[in-house]
């Protein structure tokens, strides 16, 4: 469950369908999860610019900060003790750059292509791994994907890929299907 509130500025700058535009948002969410480790904030901000090329082609590029807080973290004492890592595995921040295409196929179609790259911590969770573990800056135990897991925190890059339909269902509704491939490198 996440409960929260945003908002949004948009300009446009000039008359007509082909006038270019710049919105900047902001958001600020407290998220509930079924495992208490994971509630915590979410604070957004974001800038982005766009403009519609031809009758049906329009684009859009973006740059968004996330800042994710969990309110408990649960430290390991030996992990503390021995090599200064904390148990705030699930703290994250992130930059993300964004280009944004959508194609009207026509009245009530739209195409969506996008690309994100993304550059921060990650949280991931695996069994006991050494070689993981060295490479963490921030180590939980994580009992929701079973015994014996652990959520980690490392640095990344992160290259995602989208693909889309949006079909409009009436002037104020419209339902969506995508696809996302993420790729890591950390």
């Amino acid at each position: 469950i996440a409960t929260g509130v945003s908002a949004d500025l948009r300009k446009k700058f000039g008359l007509g369908l082909y006038a270019p535009w710049v919105r900047a948002s902001g958001s600020v969410k407290y998220i509930n999860y079924n495992d208490g480790q994971r509630d915590g904030w979410l604070y957004t901000a974001a800038i982005d610019a766009g403009k519609l090329l031809t009758e049906r082609f329009s684009v859009q590029l973006g740059y968004r900060f996330e800042r994710r807080r969990t309110d408990d973290s649960v430290d390991i004492p030996f992990l503390v003790a021995n090599f200064g890592i904390r148990g705030n595995a699930f703290d994250t921040d992130a930059h993300n750059l964004e280009l944004n295409g959508m194609y009207q196929i026509n009245q009530r179609l739209s195409l969506l292509l996008g690309y994100t790259f993304r550059t921060g911590e990650i949280t991931s969770t695996t069994m006991r791994n050494s070689e993981i573990f060295e490479a963490s800056d921030a180590i939980a135990a994580d009992g929701v994907f079973g015994p014996d897991r652990f959520a980690y925190r490392i640095s990344a890059d992160t290259n995602i890929f989208s693909a889309g339909l949006s079909l409009a269902i009436t002037n104020r509704m419209s339902f969506n299907i995508s696809y996302a491939y993420q790729d890591s490198d950390a």
